[in-house]
């Protein structure tokens, strides 16, 4: 493999798992938002 396609390569893979840590990011966040907007509802009724 030329040195192009293993950086390539190499910087596809990093993008992805970065990628990955931001969708595990963004999927806490929501469930964070999930359970104030219940904690919310069940504290004002």
């Amino acid at each position: 493999m030329s040195k192009i396609k293993k950086h390539l390569q190499e910087e596809f893979e990093d993008w992805e798992r970065e990628q990955l840590k931001q969708l595990h990011s963004l999927n806490a966040a929501w469930r964070h938002l999930i359970l104030n907007v219940l904690a919310y509802l069940s504290i004002s009724i």
